[in-house]
């Protein structure tokens, strides 16, 4: 170990032969290398002869590779150190080689990077990017609508590649030559690309989309998610198994000739079954489950148990009307992770300066999951938290449709949405935040459609917001017609008692849409007695499965009811589904 590198397996690297400069000598095996990195917030390459490629992936650590294109590379080809939160990679191969880098960067952290024959490839949703070339290729591979550009060249390049309506042209009053591209207007920006160049020989800048898998989602994302999980057509999967026809099931007489393969589809609910007392009711079976759909009896095919593991999405509101209690949160979201059981797999997502970030990833380390929480970034922003939630469900969740999932939403309900029934300004911060911020670009009426469709169960813990965020002072709420008194806040003559009022009873909405549960908390410095709540929730969920009588998936909405047999239980799921 030296230096903070040790050697790992290779990871995928591409051919680099479209951005290097070609040679009569074939790619030879390469040299990778692995930074314990986890804490850098900038990594500075440099490289004078030989190239860079960049690539932002899904990953926790920065890894370094090279390319040796004359010769194999060696061990001594790198220098790297590390400073806090600063990574420096320095190639200074003994022997001037020509090397290639190539640099797997996580998502959030800033690089600098220069060269000064090599070429410079940048591919990806980067934070921030300052790259440096004087003669060397430049190929720029990012979701141009999330990225702002500047790009200063003393020459035009050899060629020049972009989308349509940008183009580089000289400086006015000046021989030097450069490009701007700027997001679109009301746009939430994410990262910025500086590109200083003497003479490039060639320019490609290449749009892409923000990848499924990435760590980082801007709000504006989520409309077009939502849509699809509301308009979708995808049907559940068919079975592949020999099954008895619907209408043999029940003849005394059945032979094995009422067997037949079809496509036979199967529909998955998540049941939370409490007793009178409000404890989980525990050890039942299929038979001990009754489901009617549109009022017809269903025959169900197999439940799993509170046993079985749970998918656990645990979801921040980072928003600025949570900032002061930043410390609080983390706590509590680590005691949300200890709630969860050791079979169990959790994930943190938070919602940080206005988008949606992966804190740590579905894991079953918990540790690590409660380790990673400590990294969430002191930034403040507006409050899109229904664009939020149909991202942190989009993420994992959604591609685990026949697993146990819930997402859990640690949230004051401040969406900038409620604005029209809030605050139209002033003085206070929050009337500030409500008219600087974006509103979520989902209305709450269409997630509220589609909670019912997911596959997961929202529990929502509402965080009343502090007074100080609601204008209120030690004599009450400074409201237009003058002061409120604290206790009235939440009466209907109060605009911050609406206000809080309409946040709550939303997530209360779609908590009952999903079949989960709204958990209502003093503030968020007394979260003590939720935590038993939640583990007590998730011991109560079953898994229950049943084939539909009515195979005939037309689109229709159908009525779901569960009951338990012989039994006072309380059933919470979701109301209907829609038959596609």
């Amino acid at each position: 170990m030296v230096g903070g590198v040790r050697s790992c397996a290779p990871f995928g690297c591409r051919d680099f032969r479209d951005v290097a400069p070609r040679t009569a000598l074939s790619y030879f095996l390469f040299l990778l290398v692995f930074v314990a990195s986890s804490h850098a917030d900038v990594v500075r390459v440099d490289n004078p002869f030989g190239g860079i490629t960049i690539r932002v992936v899904p990953e926790m650590e920065v890894k370094v590779g090279g390319v040796g294109r004359s010769r194999l590379m060696r061990a001594g080809d790198l220098v790297l150190r590390q400073e806090e939160g600063l990574m420096v990679v320095e190639c200074r191969p003994e022997d001037g080689a020509d090397l290639d880098l190539v640099v797997n960067l996580p998502y959030g952290v800033e690089v600098e990077a220069r060269t000064e024959t090599g070429f410079l490839s940048l591919e990806g949703l980067i934070a921030k990017a300052d790259l440096t070339t004087d003669t060397g290729n430049i190929k720029l591979h990012v979701p141009w609508r999330a990225i702002e550009l500047e790009m200063m060249s003393e020459q035009a390049p050899g060629e020049f590649t972009a989308p349509p309506g940008s183009e580089m042209a000289p400086r006015g009053g000046s021989e030097k030559w450069k490009l701007v591209h700027n997001i679109p207007t009301r746009e939430t920006p994410y990262g910025k690309i500086q590109v200083t160049a003497r003479a490039p020989g060639a320019v490609a800048l290449l749009d892409q989309s923000i990848p499924d898998d990435s760590w980082v989602k801007l709000p504006w994302q989520a409309e077009g998610i939502l849509a699809d999980i509301i308009e979708s057509t995808e049907p559940e999967p068919p079975v592949e198994t020999e099954l008895p026809s619907l209408e043999a099931q029940d003849s005394p007489n059945a032979v094995e000739a009422s067997v037949f393969r079809s496509d036979v589809r199967m529909v998955n609910l998540m049941a939370s079954v409490l007793d009178e007392r409000g404890a989980p009711l525990l050890d039942l079976e299929a038979d001990d489950f009754e489901v009617l759909e549109d009022g017809v009896a269903q025959k169900v095919a197999s439940v799993e148990s509170e046993e079985a593991p749970f998918n656990l999405a645990i979801l921040l509101d980072w928003s600025s009307s949570t900032r002061k209690d930043r410390v609080a949160m983390k706590i509590a979201a680590q005691r949300f992770v200890d709630a969860a059981r050791p079979q169990d797999r959790v994930a943190v997502y938070a919602l940080v300066a206005d988008l949606f970030t992966v804190i740590s990833p579905l894991s079953g380390d918990h540790e690590f999951v409660k380790s990673r929480v400590q990294s969430v970034p002191a930034s403040t922003g507006a409050s899109p938290i229904y664009d939020a939630i149909v991202l942190a469900y989009t993420q994992e969740l959604r591609n685990l449709p026949d697993e146990r999932n819930a997402l859990i939403i640690l949230s004051d309900g401040v969406d900038n949405q409620i604005r029209e029934k809030g605050f139209s300004g002033g003085s206070t911060d929050i009337g500030r935040l409500q008219a600087n911020g974006l509103p979520s670009k989902v209305s709450f009426e269409d997630l509220k459609q589609a909670a019912g469709q997911m596959k997961a169960v929202l529990y929502p813990v509402f965080l009343p917001p502090r007074r100080s965020m609601l204008g209120v002072t030690r004599g009450g709420f400074q409201g237009p017609g003058g002061v409120v008194s604290a206790p009235s806040m939440e009466g209907s003559g109060s605009r911050a008692g609406e206000w809080q009022l309409t946040a709550r009873a939303r997530l209360l909405a779609l908590a009952e849409q999903s079949g989960g549960r709204l958990f209502q908390a003093k503030s968020i410095r007394d979260l003590k007695p939720i935590f038993p709540q939640v583990t007590d929730e998730l011991r109560s969920v079953y898994s229950i499965s049943y084939y539909p009588a009515n195979q005939n998936f037309d689109g229709s909405s159908r009525k779901v009811t569960v009951q338990v047999k012989g039994k006072r239980a309380v059933v919470r799921t979701r109301e209907s589904y829609v038959a596609r």
